[in-house]
């Protein structure tokens, strides 16, 4: 990718899917653009689903960052990080930025911003299962309440939303999921998200900013930004875009839910 892209005050999301990658492409992107490291990784997946969406997950990946940092996608390196998040281990001496990454099947969300706290995920919102057992296991009381009176199609989508918005706070803050499936407390209408922290996480003072991406058919995607409570996440701007094979890119209108806590 050789446009150089800016952040500014801005956060931005990426979504991107592996559908268009035949083999040809996957091989071409194993031996030009990923590491040592990274084709070892791919070498010991089992499965070549697994393995292709590994190797072109991971090209999207260096590729939008690419754009942000100056430099060819081979060249961007990804380490572990605080918690074993991945982050950039050279700034490249442009803008820092920080990262997060999620896939679901065939799609990938990115979440690019200068604040560290970021996390983002995205799920196949077309898969049954069993909701309101998982709900009732993993879930808030109220959140199960909402989730068991409604029907089928609005209950399945409800839970995706959920599950989402708490993956996302978890890989923001640094938490377990676990701890995030049971320590916290969401509900939402089309335009709005409340957020609840309980139990001993009921008074941390550090700051949320949700958003709900609507418009990407058969997927849900969250977004949250954690801060410190010196900074105001209200003045946070946001963009979304799609990424496509060939590095061709453009922004994407999707509708944002969001809420500050």
């Amino acid at each position: 990718m050789t446009n150089f892209c800016s952040l500014g005050s801005e956060t931005h999301v990426w979504i991107f899917s592996t559908r268009g990658f035949g083999q040809c492409e996957v091989t071409e992107v194993y031996d030009s653009v990923l590491n040592l490291h990274e084709k070892k990784r791919a070498d010991r997946l089992s499965g070549e689903d697994s393995k292709k969406q590994f190797i072109v997950s991971r090209y999207f990946l260096k590729s939008v960052l690419s754009s942000y940092v100056g430099c060819f996608p081979r060249e961007v390196s990804i380490a572990p990080g605080r918690n074993n998040k991945p982050i950039l281990l050279k700034q490249y001496e442009t803008q820092p930025i920080f990262f997060n990454l999620s896939h679901s099947e065939e799609k990938c969300a990115l979440v690019i911003g200068k604040q560290d706290a970021l996390g983002i995920d995205i799920e196949n919102s077309e898969k049954e299962r069993r909701f309101n057992s998982l709900s009732k296991r993993y879930f808030s009381s109220s959140e199960h309440k909402s989730i068991v009176k409604l029907a089928p199609r609005e209950k399945r989508e409800r839970f995706y939303r959920l599950w989402t918005l708490k993956e996302a706070y978890a890989k923001a803050s640094g938490n377990s999921l676990a701890i995030s499936l049971g320590k916290t407390s969401f509900s939402f209408d089309e335009e709005n998200i409340k957020f609840e922290r309980e139990g001993e996480h009921r008074h941390l003072s550090r700051k949320c900013c949700f958003l709900a991406l609507h418009g990407i058919t058969g997927f849900k995607v969250s977004l949250a930004v954690v801060t410190d409570d010196t900074k105001d996440v209200s003045d946070l701007g946001f963009k979304s875009f799609e990424f496509g094979p060939h590095d061709q890119h453009k922004a994407m209108t999707f509708k944002f839910a969001s809420i500050v806590n």
